[in-house]
């Protein structure tokens, strides 16, 4: 992963011997970096 795409996610998953582990934890197995996120979040005014 990119080093920006790395800080904003919580695991880093890396492959072994050539492959990835599939993760355990629910749906994709991956979750956001809630103070990361907050840096990107956008602000809509009408």
């Amino acid at each position: 992963m990119k080093a920006s795409i790395r800080e904003l996610c919580t695991h880093d998953y890396q492959p072994e011997n050539g492959y990835y582990i599939a993760p355990e934890q629910p749906g994709l197995g991956q979750e956001l970096n809630d103070e990361v996120v907050k840096e990107y979040l956008a602000y809509v005014i009408k």
